[in-house]
């Protein structure tokens, strides 16, 4: 059973009674859920909501409650800055901070070697197929996440509100018809925005990034695994390679079967099979 708790009384923070973890997501949903297996017991976690703005709770709430601990999905945040995050957890100057070093939680349990420990992995499947069902699918996003990755840098850069592109909005894509349609959206925005070049060559480092140049993606050459929003893929592989069952036997869907799953994988693996980040966080924790 996990420890998820859906508000945190001041009071029991002042006596110390636990340390407090707040994260993303509803209260039945995946992030609490498998966070709470990682840390275990002596900590209580607690979801913040699916729309709140962690980091900002963190600076916020900092002075006050020099106690409270706060975790966040990655997401396009850069290297240098995750590092840093990392090197200080806890900061007792600033926060109390942290992202995930991949890009969302759900990276974590798709990488294959990890996901192939589950107990509920259906006969007959194999590591290879969940491989080639990652390249396939990572693969197909490959184009429209090496855009919105570079939209994303051109937002923080610039500070300006631009839409991320949808998967049906990059059709037959290439270099220079991804730059084009970027080009397109930032003209239709009053800034000053970077030169075509730029933008042009900004995708193609991001594409560069992730697939590590290859025509098709391959496990273990590019970022794409770690780097890419893993959420849709997540919940692919869940209902293609495994049969997860509550302890009656009784078949799970949805959201119950992402939560069990992550639990029953966390187990099995046990500790020293885990995810190195996993590790480290149980370990600043308790």
């Amino acid at each position: 059973m996990t420890n998820v708790r859906i508000g945190a009384s001041g009071n029991e923070v002042r006596q110390g009674a636990r340390r407090r973890l707040f994260v993303e997501g509803k209260a039945n949903s995946l992030d609490p859920a498998a966070i709470s297996a990682v840390v275990g017991p002596s900590v209580d976690v607690v979801p913040l909501g699916p729309c709140f703005n962690v980091r900002a709770a963190a600076e916020a709430l900092f002075p006050h409650h020099q106690d409270y601990y706060f975790l966040a999905d990655r997401d396009y945040t850069s290297s240098d800055v995750v590092d840093e995050l990392w090197l200080n957890f806890p900061n007792t100057v600033t926060h109390n901070f942290l992202v995930w070093r991949k890009h969302e939680l759900e990276n974590y349990f798709v990488d294959p070697s990890f996901a192939i420990k589950s107990s509920f992995l259906k006969a007959g499947k194999k590591s290879a197929e969940i491989e080639r069902y990652l390249e396939k699918t990572f693969g197909d996003r490959l184009w429209v996440e090496s855009v919105n990755r570079y939209i994303e840098s051109v937002r923080a850069s610039f500070r300006v509100s631009l839409k991320f592109f949808e998967d049906s909005e990059i059709l037959a894509p290439t270099i220079e018809k991804c730059a084009t349609m970027a080009i397109s959206r930032m003209k239709a925005i009053k800034f000053s925005r970077p030169s075509d070049k730029q933008i042009k060559d900004g995708i193609r480092d991001a594409h560069q990034l992730l697939g590590g140049g290859r025509p098709r993606l391959q496990l273990g050459v590019g970022a794409w695994l770690d780097q890419m929003p893993a959420k849709e893929v997540f919940k692919g592989l869940i209902s293609r390679f495994m049969a997860v069952t509550d302890r009656t036997g009784t078949r799970l869907n949805g959201v119950q079967a992402e939560n069990e799953f992550v639990r029953d994988l966390l187990a099995a693996a046990g500790a020293t099979g885990w995810p190195d980040d996993f590790v480290q966080l149980r370990r600043i924790l308790t």
